[in-house]
């Protein structure tokens, strides 16, 4: 872009390097203020600025007057923020990564010297339909959009979330003056979008739980230990990550508790062990493995100020002595480059579902065992459905709340500890709705063998 300001002044203090930039030497160093192109009035202003730091021989501080307030400018100093974020341990580098990848697009899809205040609605409009879409690297490593491929809903909304964070942080910080104009075009995709979404993946799909005619038998497929961490995923919710890092210190059989905070939350959670519970664990304990040689002090977790759960900590192993569920961080200088997840527990589940599919080919309970959007986790929405439906738990969505280790950010979380008694009758009362039938297996649906239940 080309700005004619007229003639230069005679008295103009700057000449013109090779390279185009207005300049000015001193200390035996040639200082420069900018395109020839942007206009020497620009060039003067930024000269009177930065040359009484010069002159002191003090660095020149940056500003969004001095970057330009371009949006890589502005881009750099969100993702060093994120940085320092993810080193304190504040945010994952999935996180860490996520918010990098969407600038990057952003970056892809304007011009990155563009000017921050140059941003117009009809921009933000055009920004927000590109966030929308997938995209991909080229053999060069450019970012180009899929135009026909599109995101789901929420991760078009984190997009979003990520990109109006970093002009908030830059306003914040006064690399900006103030915010950019949205528009209305730039807000969040409503909450009817991924109501939708989810209510048409349901009905095509079925609903997001195991019906209770197919939890036992999915637990006497599981086997040991899978067959524990199913129950602690039906009876107390936990997930993948949580039954992977469970450390053993945690289980408490003969009290019948076990106490961890919820892995990705942090809020604390004391679940209830009911005695089908207990017996798959001890059947667990009795076959571990030893962590294999070499990876016993492995750090696998650890919360801030909390000591590290280390490999030989784990309650759960699988037989090459390794994490059931681990993620792997490629860093280069301390930054996050990639980021992979290695889950035993999903894959090893996953084959259950698909065996039970070929055992009972018209499904049980009206549903195929493994479809779309079934997982492991599912049993945390199996869990938190059925236990909402149980009448006297209804009437107390907190202790729900509690169990499934839901962070909701009211004061009162902090104060609401339930009875041990309370967290037993709800073990007892989830346990018996999916595993204990209140009526004989209709004809054409599979005979469910009781669980063995401790005495």
């Amino acid at each position: 872009m080309f700005v004619d300001d007229g003639p230069v002044p005679a008295d103009f203090p700057l000449g013109v390097a090779s390279n185009g930039q207005y300049c000015k030497r001193y200390g035996g160093k040639r200082h420069h203020f900018g395109s020839t192109n942007r206009g020497w009035k620009a060039a003067l202003a930024k000269f009177h600025r930065d040359w009484p730091y010069i002159l002191l021989g003090k660095p020149v501080p940056e500003s969004a007057e001095a970057a330009a307030a371009t949006l890589d400018y502005l881009a750099n100093k969100f993702v060093e923020n994120e940085l320092g974020r993810y080193k304190r341990g504040e945010i994952t580098a999935g996180t860490f990564l996520e918010v990098k990848n969407t600038l990057d697009l952003v970056l892809a899809h304007f011009a990155k010297d563009r000017s921050a205040t140059t941003l117009l609605p009809d921009d933000f409009a055009q920004l927000r339909h590109a966030l929308s879409r997938k995209w991909a690297k080229d053999e060069f490593g450019n970012w180009h959009a899929l135009k026909d491929i599109p995101v789901g809903v929420d991760y078009h909304k984190r997009r979003i979330i990520h990109t109006r964070a970093m002009f908030k942080y830059s306003v914040g910080n006064e690399y900006l003056a103030k915010l950019p104009r949205y528009g209305e075009s730039f807000k969040l995709p409503p909450l009817s979008l991924l109501r939708k979404a989810r209510r048409t993946r349901a009905r095509e799909h079925g609903p997001k739980r195991f019906p209770k005619e197919q939890c036992p038998l999915i637990f006497h497929a599981c086997g040991s230990p899978l067959d524990a961490m199913f129950l602690l995923s039906v009876l107390c919710g936990y997930n993948e990550i949580d039954c992977a890092y469970l450390p053993t210190k945690a289980v408490n059989l003969d009290k019948g508790f076990i106490d961890f905070d919820r892995v990705k939350t942090g809020v604390y959670r004391r679940v209830a062990i009911h005695p089908a519970l207990a017996d798959a664990l001890r059947r667990a304990a009795a076959n571990r493995h030893d962590p294999a040689p070499g990876t016993e002090n492995n750090i696998v977790y650890q919360e801030d100020g909390c000591e590290p759960v280390r490999v030989k900590d784990l309650f759960f192993l699988t037989k090459f002595g390794m994490p059931w569920s681990f993620t792997s961080v490629a860093e280069k200088d301390g930054v996050p480059q990639t980021i992979q997840h290695k889950g035993a527990i999903g894959k090893e589940f996953d084959r259950v579902l698909a065996a039970l599919n070929r055992k009972y080919p018209k499904g049980v309970g009206e549903m195929a065992f493994k479809r779309k959007g079934i997982s492991f986790g599912t049993g945390r929405h199996t869990f938190e459905s059925n236990a909402k439906r149980i009448a006297f738990i209804a009437k107390d969505e907190n202790i729900i709340d509690f169990i499934m280790g839901h962070s909701s950010g009211a004061m009162s979380q902090w104060y609401d500890h339930p009875p041990d008694d309370d967290l037993k009758a709800v073990a007892d009362a989830v346990f018996n709705r999916l595993f204990l039938p209140d009526q004989p297996a209709e004809s054409g649906t599979a005979n469910v063998a009781p669980l063995r239940i401790a005495q």
